[in-house]
Protein backbone atom coordinates (compact mmCIF):
# COMPACT_ATOMS: atom_id res chain seq x y z
CA UNK A 1 0.00 0.00 0.00
CA UNK A 2 1.24 3.33 -1.05
CA UNK A 3 1.55 6.85 1.62
CA UNK A 4 -0.80 9.13 0.70
CA UNK A 5 1.12 12.91 0.44
CA UNK A 6 -0.75 16.07 1.91
CA UNK A 7 -1.03 18.59 -0.07
CA UNK A 8 -2.11 22.33 0.94
CA UNK A 9 -4.49 24.06 -1.48
CA UNK A 10 -5.34 28.29 -1.10
CA UNK A 11 -8.88 29.05 -3.09
CA UNK A 12 -9.05 32.51 -3.32
CA UNK A 13 -12.52 32.82 -5.53
CA UNK A 14 -13.79 28.92 -5.61
CA UNK A 15 -14.19 28.31 -9.46
CA UNK A 16 -16.58 25.38 -8.77
CA UNK A 17 -19.85 25.40 -10.32
CA UNK A 18 -22.55 26.75 -8.34
CA UNK A 19 -25.03 24.65 -6.32
CA UNK A 20 -21.89 22.44 -5.58
CA UNK A 21 -19.96 21.36 -2.18
CA UNK A 22 -16.66 20.63 -1.24
CA UNK A 23 -16.65 18.94 1.77
CA UNK A 24 -14.10 17.03 4.08
CA UNK A 25 -14.01 13.35 2.19
CA UNK A 26 -15.04 13.64 -1.21
CA UNK A 27 -12.79 12.46 -3.99
CA UNK A 28 -10.16 14.55 -5.46
CA UNK A 29 -10.23 13.34 -9.09
CA UNK A 30 -8.06 14.02 -12.47
CA UNK A 31 -9.23 13.48 -15.51
CA UNK A 32 -12.22 11.12 -14.16
CA UNK A 33 -9.23 8.80 -11.83
CA UNK A 34 -9.96 9.51 -8.08
CA UNK A 35 -6.16 10.47 -7.34
CA UNK A 36 -7.25 11.40 -3.05
CA UNK A 37 -9.80 12.78 -1.20
CA UNK A 38 -10.29 16.22 0.50
CA UNK A 39 -9.00 15.67 4.09
CA UNK A 40 -9.75 19.18 5.65
CA UNK A 41 -11.03 22.56 4.97
CA UNK A 42 -10.81 26.14 7.02
CA UNK A 43 -11.41 29.72 6.15
CA UNK A 44 -8.14 31.37 5.35
CA UNK A 45 -7.21 34.88 6.54
CA UNK A 46 -7.23 36.89 3.16
CA UNK A 47 -11.26 35.91 2.58
CA UNK A 48 -10.71 32.32 0.47
CA UNK A 49 -10.78 28.94 1.95
CA UNK A 50 -7.53 26.47 2.35
CA UNK A 51 -7.89 22.73 1.49
CA UNK A 52 -5.78 20.06 2.18
CA UNK A 53 -6.19 17.37 -0.05
CA UNK A 54 -4.82 13.67 0.44
CA UNK A 55 -3.48 12.49 -2.69
CA UNK A 56 -2.17 9.08 -2.97
CA UNK A 57 1.50 9.22 -3.55
CA UNK A 58 1.80 7.65 -6.98
CA UNK A 59 -0.29 10.46 -8.51
CA UNK A 60 1.90 13.36 -7.48
CA UNK A 61 4.04 13.13 -10.19
CA UNK A 62 0.90 13.49 -12.63
CA UNK A 63 -0.49 16.66 -10.43
CA UNK A 64 -0.36 20.27 -12.63
CA UNK A 65 1.83 22.57 -11.10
Amino acid sequence: MLANTDLMVGLGRPTRPRGVSLVKGMPVKLHGFTVGSVSNMALAEYGGVDVRLSIMSEYMPRLPR
